[in-house]
């Protein structure tokens, strides 16, 4: 991945030589890519941002008094559009709310209303939601968005078939900033059906992995008790769902960058020394 204009794209360099070219165009760029077992396709996440996403969030809006999408959503409006919008400080309840989203929406205030309000270079007053693509290599055809709503799909892997992709993710019943936790889920390509696989009481799951032979999933098991002191443990369970397993149970340190050996019978990882 590198940057193509204001976002991070995917870029292919042939090996047999000659220069790297961009092959995405992702509007709200891309991350985090992953080669299908067939070598055809590239799973990857983009994070699309609060305004453009349809849907009613699960969780209670918390602007007292208020309601989502009570206000005209000037981020999704074309110029002509916006101009249109009546919108005074001295009119309605309806105008002085449009009045105050366009000064929002121009960043004069910047208006905060999250917990996790400081990015990378600057403040991020919006929340964004991470969701999952496929780019078919050589296909003209637009990418296919596999998952939708205000929910993260983070940390994705295919299935060895190439039929299935298994994530962590988590319905937010809270505020996203203030949730903790995530179960592992499991997607279809095909249908982009979307169905949670494993929520694992005492535990978060995190970073699933599939072993060679497709049989086992690795993940990241985190005890949710006294979190200002806990750590990652490896554990698996099998693909077809049932009650998982830590392996790493008596281990004393974080485990990280987990990958399974070619036979499926070894799982290798990375922990501090």
């Amino acid at each position: 991945m590198r940057t193509d204009g204001e976002k991070s794209q995917l870029w292919i360099l042939p090996l047999s030589g000659g220069e790297a070219h961009v092959i995405t165009k992702a509007e709200y760029g891309t991350s985090n890519p992953r080669w299908s077992p067939d070598g055809k396709k590239i799973l990857y996440a983009s994070s699309i941002p609060f305004s453009v996403i349809e849907a009613k969030t699960p969780w209670v809006y918390e602007r007292p008094g208020r309601a989502q999408g009570d206000e005209p959503n000037f981020k999704t409006m074309k110029a002509d559009e916006r101009k249109k919008v009546v919108n005074s400080p001295d009119g309605s309840l309806e105008e002085v709310r449009a009045w105050l989203a366009k000064n929002t929406f121009d960043s004069n205030p910047r208006v905060l209303i999250r917990q996790n309000l400081q990015g990378e270079l600057n403040l991020q007053p919006e929340e964004s939601f991470s969701h999952l693509f496929v780019h078919t290599l050589g296909a003209e055809e637009k990418d296919v968005q596999l998952t939708q709503g205000f929910q993260d799909f983070q940390s994705a892997d295919w299935s060895p078939d190439g039929k299935t992709i298994i994530c962590h993710s988590k319905i937010y019943k809270i505020h996203p900033d203030r949730e903790r936790e995530n179960d592992l889920w499991k997607i279809d390509v095909t249908t982009k059906s979307a169905k949670e696989f494993l929520t694992w009481p005492g535990y978060s799951a995190s970073n699933p992995s599939y072993s060679t032979d497709g049989g086992t999933i690795s993940f990241y098991a985190t005890p949710i008790e006294n979190r200002h002191a806990t750590q990652n443990q490896l554990a698996v369970v099998s693909a077809t769902g049932g009650k998982p397993t830590v392996l790493t149970a008596s281990f004393d340190r974080d485990i990280s960058g987990h990958g399974w050996s070619a036979d499926s019978k070894t799982i290798y990882f990375v922990s501090q020394t």
